[in-house]
């Protein structure tokens, strides 16, 4: 899995980022082999304290 933040129009790999924050966006990208044929579903949150269900706005599907 590789997984980076954007903040601030600067992207760095998460390893770099101690904390983050509002505002941060996520690029998350799956390293499988090329023979890989099984459908995954990744679900990724980060929540603090009560809150209602998210909107549908908060999710996007992607297709390999």
């Amino acid at each position: 899995m590789e997984v980076k933040v954007t903040r601030a129009d600067k992207t760095l790999p998460i390893a770099e980022v101690a904390n983050l924050q509002p505002g941060d966006r996520l690029w998350m990208h799956p390293a499988f082999p090329d023979n890989e044929t099984v459908h995954y579903v990744l679900a990724v949150a980060f929540l603090q304290g009560a809150t209602n269900p998210p909107p549908e706005n908060w999710f996007t599907r992607a297709a390999t």
